[in-house]
């Protein structure tokens, strides 16, 4: 299975299903599932840049608010499974989704159906899309689907 490690909190906004795109500078053919990985790199001033421009709103509701906070924090884990739908060039109308500011050069990864891993295992990230180690994709892969998962490509 492929991943993809990013920053904190970015990660942890996609887990939540918070961030639905993904932007890169590079696209990808890579359609179907992904794991997210969270590196060991925070982006200090991201959330409070993100709440000024107003693409991010404060999390109001206590059990939520707390499960954010949770995946925004860990690092160095794979956090989530998520579908990726299309990657195609980001326009304006992406900002609110990326919670980021559009530039004419970025890719938009439009991604969907976050899967919290219960447990997330620990693993070491890399740059650009990876393939996950046999032991960490035992391990994020939903009970019953470790024996019958077949990699798209």
């Amino acid at each position: 299975m492929r991943a993809l490690t990013l920053w904190q909190p970015h990660a942890g906004l996609i887990a939540t299903g918070i961030k639905t795109i993904e932007t890169r500078t590079w696209p990808t053919p890579h359609r179907g599932r992904l794991a997210i990985h969270a590196g060991k790199q925070y982006a200090h001033g991201y959330l409070e840049r993100a709440y000024e421009a107003g693409v991010l709103q404060p999390i109001q509701e206590p059990p939520f608010r707390h499960l954010v906070y949770r995946m925004c924090n860990l690092q160095g884990a794979v956090l989530c499974l998520v579908d990726l739908m299309d990657c195609r060039p980001m326009n304006p109308g992406d900002e609110q989704a990326a919670k980021a500011s559009w530039h004419p050069r970025l890719w938009a990864w439009v991604l969907a159906n976050p899967y919290i891993i219960p447990d997330p295992p620990k693993a070491r990230g890399m740059q650009g899309l990876w393939e996950l180690p046999e032991d960490v994709l035992r391990r994020v892969l939903p009970m019953g689907e470790v024996d019958g998962y077949q990699p798209l490509g």
